[in-house]
Order: structure tokens, then sequence, then C-alpha cells
């Protein structure tokens, strides 16, 4: 293996490149955290969301709708669909085992959870169209009776807004209300 010379103001030091490499891989990795706390209260701040009902009614039926009759012009972006797995479970394994805690998943089959973006000319904000329900399983827990979520800017964007309140007058929506996102407890699932 090809050593590094490191020169300083004295003699050379003469050093591995593979324990260079572990040193600065380490040395790094004790330095770098994420602040999931602030992530998500950036994320979040100055946004609004409005949970719908619309059962029955597919995803991008619901975005033609408001594209054709709101004037919107949301697009689903699949590289932002939010895949979920379903819980883990551990697997049973004999105590002498070396790999007994290891966990399994139940089901290997990922469930996608489709994204919409609609972005608002002039500015650099976009309004997102989550869907809530896949097969069986919900994004959003604490709300299983919505089967969409909208995010958008709250307050700087009035035109947008007032569009948005028109939804409830779009055929197969039977209610739309606003959601405060601070009482969310899995609102990061929101984070794209």
């Amino acid at each position: 293996m090809p050593a590094i010379i490191l020169r300083k103001t004295g003699p050379d030091l003469v050093v591995n490149s593979k324990e260079l490499y572990n040193f600065v891989k380490i040395s790094l990795m004790a330095r770098i955290t994420l602040d999931i706390k602030s992530i998500e209260n950036d994320f979040f701040e100055g946004q609004s969301l409005l949970a719908l009902s619309a059962p029955g009614l597919p995803d991008y039926r619901l975005c033609w709708m408001l594209n054709h009759y709101l004037d919107f012009y949301f697009l689903r972006q699949p590289e932002m669909d939010i895949p979920i797995t379903p819980g883990t479970k551990a697997r049973a394994a004999p105590a002498d085992d070396l790999f007994a805690g290891i966990t399994e998943s139940q089901n290997r089959e990922e469930f996608y959870f489709p994204v919409y973006q609609h972005t608002i000319p002039g500015t650099d904000s976009s309004i997102f169209l989550y869907g809530n329900k896949c097969v069986h399983q919900v994004l959003i827990t604490e709300m299983p009776e919505a089967d969409f979520f909208i995010l958008y800017p709250g307050s700087s964007l009035h035109e947008h807004c007032q569009r948005l309140a028109h939804c409830r007058k779009l055929k197969n929506i039977t209610w739309m209300k606003k959601i405060p996102v601070g009482n969310l407890k899995s609102r990061a699932a929101f984070i794209l």
C-alpha cells in the first residue's frame, strides 16, 4: 500500500494511507450530528396543511381536477414518492446464534405514497399534494380518515390559498379542514 508523506516544519512524517483515511473518517463522523428537530422546524416554518377526504378518488384524478378546474399545474415527481416498509419483527433464533439480534422485515414489500408538486410561478415556493393511503397502509397515522394532504406556503400567497379553498366545491371531496402542522407526531413523513 502506498504511503503518504506529510510535510511539517521538521522531518518528514510517513503515514499509511489507510490509517489516514480511517482517522479522517472517524474524526468527521464524531463531529457531524443531524438535528432532526431543527430540520423539521425549518421545513414547516410558514407552511399550512389541509387534509382532504375523497373516498374512492385516485390521486391522479384529484390532480387532474385541481389542474383543470382550479388552474393548478400539479405534476407527480416519482423520485419524491415516500417509500414505507411495514414494521420489523425480531427473528427467532437459537441463543448461541451470532445474528440473533438482527431484525427482518415482516413483509419486504414497500408501499409508495405519491407526491405531486405545483411550482408557484414567479417564486421559489411550491404546493405539495400527498396521498395518505396506499393499499392498506396510511402515511399519517393520526389522520387515517384523510385521503390526501396539501402542504402550502401559509400567508404569503393569498391567491393560491383562495384557490385551494375552492377544493370543497369539487365533486367527490366530502370534507376539507386545516390542520395545525405542529400537532402531528408523524409530520416528518412530509419532509422531502
